[in-house]
């Protein structure tokens, strides 16, 4: 049987430090994940005012484009495809996402221009290994289930 201690000796405990140290590291996360998503925002607000005071107005014709960086922890991924060009601002009316493949989703553009906004967004696609290999599983098993029963080409 354990002995009992006082709530002054179990403050002062490895436990409770090792507790108040995972906190501080999750709410460490949160505040980081607030101020990028600040920074977005403020990003873009300035480019479409900048476009507002120029007289720019959006076509319902053209999907736009942000540049984004990918991130792994706090480590910005330069190669390997992390660094993408992505279509995120259309006219819904118009076109819309694929329905099709769950795995690389994307606005459909057939017949529209498209235009790169200035600017870049970073996307902090995971914060831990074990993010990692949960959404490699989740997508390799869509990947798979997408693809059953269709003829691989072997380069």
């Amino acid at each position: 049987m354990s002995e009992l201690i006082t709530p002054e000796e179990f403050i002062q405990s490895k436990e409770f430090i090792k507790a108040l140290s995972d906190i501080d590291k999750g709410l460490q996360a949160v505040l980081k994940t607030i101020s990028a998503t600040s920074e977005v925002v403020k990003k873009y607000n300035e480019e479409i005012k900048k476009g507002a005071d120029n007289q720019k107005k959006l076509d319902d014709n053209i999907v736009y484009r942000l540049n984004s960086n990918g991130y792994y922890k706090d480590i910005q991924v330069k190669y390997c495809g992390w660094t993408l060009t992505v279509k995120r601002l259309y006219n819904k009316k118009i076109t819309s996402f694929n329905d099709k493949d769950e795995v690389h989703e994307h606005v459909l553009s057939n017949g529209l221009k498209e235009e790169v906004l200035k600017g870049s967004i970073n996307h902090y696609s995971y914060h831990s290994i074990s993010e990692f290999i949960i959404k490699a599983d989740r997508y390799s098993t869509l990947f798979a289930s997408n693809n059953a029963g269709k003829k691989c080409k072997l380069s």
